[in-house]
């Protein structure tokens, strides 16, 4: 199956302006096939008496010596009354009756020759008038079919322009030897053929930068037509004037084809890009093939003074709409790819079906007298029932004489669609889109460039190998690229500078790219498809894009859901976070609830306890056997009532109170408070502090008591010494992570899952309120604490918190 490609719609102008040429071709083509086998002097005339440079070597006149571009002013003495007196006049005499014929040079010097009257047959029709009307009508046909398939396109502009001009100029010229109805068109089209020529050179096969001045093509223009008037006011009044112009035109002719020679030769030899190159390499052949011989013949005839017939210099342009056809055909240029195969398909089948038709029709009345409708009723079904399978394997054997398609287009868009409609992940739907067109369109390398929060693109992934080493992995927001697309998120931008600016072709090709696919969602570019060469060397088609375009949709919307999972994802996390903070929260009120009731019932007694226990202590000597004990209840009563404090203090709801902060400052304020114990411990400290680190906002009494607490743990792991680390570095942009290490025995994998609760110790001391209190205060930051042990090998505790 294949890409539906509607036709393209035109205007009522191009319409109008198609029925008017075509009246112009059948006109002229009636009015030149009078002279088919008909009796003439032996040379043309136009009407004014001017010999034009059209004939052949075996003519009467070429013989007897008639100069072109003289003027005929009497036939056997008689002064010529026009150009069909002359023809009458040869007409009125048997054929080869010798007429004499006065002529006068451009300088006025008069010249008398006798010329026999001779018939121009069909093949000396064919030279001339005839090779006129052929070449006329291929390119006028050239020119609106071109406009037709790419209206859009600057160089089918051109092709309309010139290919109507130069088919309707050939055409006219055909007449103006007759009746020369259409003579003062024809001298207005011959004015604006150079023109013409001048607007192919700078718009076909690659667009130049002189079109960059809006005033050029419209002042050559006014200027060829201010000539063709010219030309027609001087017709039948100044025979000098007349010449003079018609030497401009052949000057302004040698003029614009040899640029236009060097233009096509110049895309041949510096082509924007490979694609182009291909795409135009035949076309541009045709081109210098076709215009080099007349350019050629009209500077040997007006310029070095060698006269012959100029018709003959006509039969190469023929090249030039047969290359174009070629191309398009073969080439897809102009990008027509599935219209012409549509079309040629549909010719195709509509043929078969007619030719079926009349011969069933004629079988039937053979078979049944022609009087059997029941038989020619289910002739008509079975064609019908035949036309969409015969449709699609007409399309088929089309497709595959044009060689161009390898993959289906229908089916490889129904896959990719089913797949990307069930992946939620990023990764899952650039890789099956990168896996998608470097398979189906067997491309060198795809890269897919996702958009940043800055408006920049970053690469994401790529595909294949054909990428330059030296392709930069970001395009900020200011780049020419990012620009572009921000303007049109639905443009394709290829290497080709005449196209779209030499400095999108230079992002292009900086990318190590040949053609760059937006990735738009609802007119937003979301990121772009980077693509390289194709493998079999060909550019991407018309219908290459179109895929690529669709699956970038696709993708667009598959990445728009996916994004939108994450988000719902991250929700998700965030209420869950916050259920958790209210368990918690409501955890905390009724700890602090209970703990303020225990408190109030045991510190009283607890104090009574502690008192009558210091007064006993006072009354008995200190070698009493009492006394240890005394002191044993002194000491258990002050670490139950520090415990109670610890308690309360813990279940107390608090809030930080940010402040700017230098992260070293707050290490040194622990190290300088726990400096007796590290000493004691005869421990050696380790800290590494990344230069450069910013304020940051915090609580500066709560994160010391975080750091303390972590220090005062790894200190009582390691009472026989050991290293002790303390490290402050940017985790990432938005945060700051501290470590506090230790080299002492490490914590069991079982002791480590409750190692942040509430009570949980591993010390014989401790109280297991130091790591809970310092969570809470690192979570109250909006920032994370965690721990990584083995035992054996020490212990690390990493708090990370945010640095705004």
């Amino acid at each position: 199956m294949r890409a539906e490609t509607s036709w393209p719609r035109r205007g009522r102008a191009y319409w109008t302006a198609a029925v008017i040429a075509t009246l112009i071709v059948v006109s002229c083509s009636i009015s030149a096939l009078r002279w088919w086998n008909r009796p003439f002097p032996g040379f043309f005339l136009w009407e004014n008496g001017f010999v034009p440079a059209v004939g052949d070597s075996d003519w009467s006149g070429a013989a007897a010596g008639v100069p072109y571009q003289w003027r005929l002013v009497a036939v056997d003495g008689q002064p010529l009354a026009g150009a069909a007196a002359a023809y009458r006049a040869a007409a009125a005499v048997p054929l080869g009756t010798a007429l004499h014929y006065t002529f006068v040079s451009p300088r006025g010097a008069p010249l008398t020759l006798a010329v026999p009257t001779m018939r121009l047959v069909p093949v000396e029709f064919l030279l001339t008038l005839g090779n006129y009307l052929a070449v006329g009508a291929v390119l006028t046909l050239l020119g609106f079919v071109v406009y037709f398939l790419r209206p859009d396109a600057p160089g089918a502009r051109a092709m309309l322009a010139a290919g109507a001009t130069w088919g309707l100029y050939l055409v006219t010229a055909a007449d103006i030897f007759g009746p020369a109805w259409l003579r003062p068109l024809c001298l207005v089209l011959q004015a604006l053929g150079p023109v013409t020529l001048v607007h192919l050179a700078l718009t076909f096969p690659v667009e130049r930068a002189a079109l960059r001045r809006s005033w050029l093509l419209p002042g050559l223009y006014l200027a060829g037509l201010a000539v063709g008037i010219a030309d027609n006011l001087a017709f039948h009044r100044a025979f000098a004037v007349l010449l003079a112009v018609d030497r401009f035109n052949s000057i302004a002719l040698i003029a614009s084809g040899v640029l236009l020679i060097a233009s096509l030769a110049d895309a041949l030899r510096h082509p924007p890009s490979a694609a182009a190159r291909q795409r135009t390499k035949i076309a541009a052949l045709g081109g210098v093939a076709a215009f080099a011989i007349p350019v050629a013949g009209f500077v040997a005839y007006y310029l070095l003074g060698v006269r012959f017939p100029l018709n003959f210099t006509t039969f190469s342009m023929l090249l030039f709409p047969l290359a174009i056809g070629y191309a398009i055909v073969q080439h897809d240029l102009f990008e027509v790819d599935a219209i012409i195969r549509r079309a040629v398909a549909w010719a195709i089948l509509s043929g078969f079906i007619v030719g079926a038709y009349l011969a069933g029709i004629g079988a039937l009345d053979v078979l049944f007298g022609g009087g059997n409708r029941v038989a020619q009723v289910l002739f008509l079904l079975a064609i019908a029932a035949l036309i969409n399978p015969l449709r699609e394997r007409v399309q088929a054997g089309v497709d595959a004489l044009f060689a161009r398609r390898r993959y289906d287009y229908r089916g490889t868009v129904t896959d990719v669609s089913a797949s990307l409609a069930r992946l939620l992940d990023r990764d899952a739907i650039v890789a099956q889109l990168l896996d998608t067109i470097t398979a189906t369109m067997q491309v060198d390398f795809g890269a897919v460039w996702l958009r940043d929060g800055d408006g920049g693109y970053r690469r994401y992934a790529q595909a294949g190998s054909g990428v330059a080493a030296n392709s930069p992995d970001e395009l900020r927001r200011e780049a020419p690229l990012p620009r572009q697309l921000e303007v049109s998120p639905q443009q394709l931008w290829t290497d080709e500078g005449a196209a779209f600016g030499e400095p999108i072709a230079a992002s292009v090709v900086g990318l190590g790219a040949s053609l760059i696919v937006p990735i738009a969602f609802q007119g937003t570019a979301r990121g772009f498809l980077a693509l390289g060469r194709k493998a079999s060397g060909y550019y991407f088609s018309g219908e290459d894009r179109g895929l690529l375009q669709t699956l970038a949709s696709q993708a667009a919307v598959a990445l728009e859901n996916a994004a939108s999972y994450r988000a719902l994802e991250r929700v998700n996390e965030e209420l869950r976070g916050a259920q958790a903070q209210l368990i918690q929260a409501e955890r905390f009120a009724a700890i602090g609830e209970v703990s303020a009731a225990v408190a109030h019932g045991i510190r009283n007694p607890l104090a009574g306890i502690k008192a009558a226990a210091r007064v006993a202590g006072l009354e008995i000597d200190a070698a009493h056997p009492a006394h240890e004990t005394i002191a044993d209840i002194i000491g258990e009563s002050n670490r139950l009532e520090a415990r109670i404090k610890a308690l309360l203090d813990f279940a107390r709801p608090f809030e930080p109170h940010r402040a700017p902060c230098r992260v070293e400052a707050l290490i040194d304020e622990a190290r300088h408070a726990l400096r007796a114990q590290i000493a004691a411990a005869s421990l050696h400290i380790a800290t590494e502090i990344e230069p450069g680190l910013p304020a940051v906002s915090l609580d500066p009494g709560q994160i010391v008591e975080v750091l303390l607490v972590l220090v005062a743990n790894a200190i009582e792991v390691m009472p026989n010494g050991g290293e002790l680390g303390i490290r402050a570095r940017r985790e990432d942009a938005a945060h700051l992570r501290l470590e506090v290490s230790d080299s002492g025995p490490g914590i069991a994998p079982a002791q480590q899952a409750r190692l942040f609760q509430l009570f949980a110790t591993t010390k014989p001391s401790g109280n297991g309120l130091g790591l809970a209190m310092a969570k809470k205060i690192v979570e109250r930051h909006g920032g994370t604490i965690a721990a990584d042990s083995a035992p054996g090998a020490g212990t690390c505790f990493r708090v990370v918190l945010p640095i705004g």
